[in-house]
């Protein structure tokens, strides 16, 4: 005799061929099929007759979709023969971010902040003390050439006084 879940089994063990529901699988076809096959319609051995629900895949459709597959506006996340993410995947610090609640997100943000604010601090020094060394270079050229032609001067006046004295 057939089991009342059977629709045809065999003659010899009594086992299910298959069944009268289509939400159910298994040797005497008692065994609910995955939540995650669309309709719950499976094959007596449990593998999804209609696919897989949305971000899940395999052949009885256990499988969930990998967290860093990027998301999509319809259809599933990835391929539900294999996996592989339909659309890419995310970057992990993206990833690692929306999965953050600790406010480390406001930590890294307001780190990178001080770095930027620190780093224009510096360069504003920089380019001062570089000004500041600029205007004193120009100067003291300056009083290089005064000073320098000044001792032409000098010189030019001592030499005649020497013209005088040889005289």
């Amino acid at each position: 005799m057939c089991s009342a879940n059977c629709q045809v089994c065999n003659q010899t063990n009594g086992g299910c061929l298959s069944c009268r529901s289509i939400d159910k699988f298994g040797f005497m076809c008692d065994i609910e099929c995955s939540k995650h096959c669309l309709n719950t319609s499976c094959s007596i051995s449990g593998d999804c007759n209609l696919g897989c629900t949305l971000n899940f895949y395999g052949k009885k459709c256990e499988t969930p979709c990998p967290e860093n597959c990027n998301d999509v506006v319809t259809g599933s996340r990835c391929s539900q023969e294999n996996g592989v993410c339909k659309h890419g995947v995310r970057d992990e610090t993206t990833s690692e971010t929306s999965r953050d609640s600790g406010g480390q997100t406001a930590g890294i943000v307001g780190g990178v902040a001080a770095i930027v604010i620190v780093g224009l601090i510096l360069t504003g020094v920089l380019i001062y003390v570089r000004t500041r060394r600029n205007k004193r270079s120009q100067s003291s050229e300056y009083e290089t050439t005064q000073v320098g032609s000044n001792q032409a001067s000098d010189l030019h006046l001592y030499a005649g006084l020497n013209e005088r004295g040889n005289e």
